[in-house]
């Protein structure tokens, strides 16, 4: 049989447990700010910001797991958690960041395509004689 009897130790173990619980907590909070942060410098067009965010996401991220094993302060909601701060950081941000650094003045060459293209024969719907086609609509 043994002895149920709390120790001196105990309440002050409680204790440690709830205040270290939040540390690699902190770390991954730390970890999803960095993710919305370099989406919203990526907005407002701050792209090198942008970058520094991600990558001090990196840093909060390498630090999370570690600190939580060495605290032994794994939890299935910290799990779940650095997962989703995970997807915001290095999914979601990195997508928007070059999105709106690359992706988003290519609508200019757009532009400039068509103006191009809308001068060519084909686009005015002039056919050559010889073509066996001729009459009918083009699609």
């Amino acid at each position: 049989m043994t002895d149920e009897t709390p120790t001196d130790h105990e309440p002050e173990a409680k204790l440690r447990s709830r205040g270290v619980y939040l540390l690699p907590n902190l770390l991954t909070t730390g970890t999803l700010f960095s993710g919305f942060y370099a989406i919203v410098a990526a907005i407002d067009g701050n792209f090198g910001r942008a970058g520094i965010a991600v990558f001090v996401a990196m840093i909060f991220d390498g630090l999370d797991g570690r600190v939580a094993r060495w605290t032994r302060t794994q939890s299935e909601f910290g799990k779940q958690y650095d997962s989703l701060s995970d997807m915001v950081a290095f999914g979601v941000a990195p997508a928007i960041v070059v999105y709106q650094w690359g992706i988003a003045g290519v609508y200019e060459y757009g532009r400039l395509w068509g103006r191009l293209h809308s001068g060519s024969p084909q686009s005015r719907g002039v056919v050559p004689a010889e073509c066996p086609s001729r009459g009918h609509p083009h699609p």
